[in-house]
C-alpha cells in the first residue's frame, strides 16, 4: 500500500488527537499526530485481565507517524485532549497494518 493512500485513510478517522508515547520505564518520548482513542473490543476485555478499578481505552497510532520507537507493553501514552496518562497492556496492528492498536489502562 502506498504512503499517500495510508495518509488519506487515517485523516478520515474522527476525533483525532496527538499523544505522547514514552518508552517505559522512563525512556525517550515522541509526540505522535493523527491518533484516535477508542473503547476496548470485546476480545480485549476477555483476554486482558485488569482490575475493576482500572479505566480502559485503546489508542490507534498511525504507523507512518511512529518514528522508530514501536509501542510495547509497559510503555506510557499521554492523551493531549485531557492530559491523561495510560499504560500499554497489549499492542497489535489494525486497518491493513496502517495503525498500531494499543490497549491501555489507567487507574481511576
Amino acid at each position: 500500500m502506498n504512503t499517500a493512500l495510508l495518509k488519506t485513510r487515517y485523516r478520515l478517522l474522527p476525533n483525532q488527537r496527538s499523544v505522547t508515547h514514552q518508552v517505559a520505564p522512563g525512556g525517550a518520548t515522541q509526540t505522535i499526530q493523527g491518533c484516535v482513542r477508542r473503547p476496548w473490543t470485546m476480545l480485549e476485555i476477555q483476554q486482558l485481565a485488569v482490575g475493576i478499578d482500572s479505566e480502559r481505552a485503546a489508542f490507534l497510532l498511525p504507523v507512518l507517524n511512529v518514528a522508530g520507537a514501536v509501542p510495547v507493553n509497559g510503555d506510557k501514552i499521554t492523551d493531549s485532549k485531557d492530559s491523561s496518562t495510560w499504560t500499554v497492556k497489549s499492542v497489535g496492528r489494525e486497518l491493513e497494518d496502517s495503525f498500531y492498536r494499543c490497549a491501555c489502562v489507567r487507574q481511576k
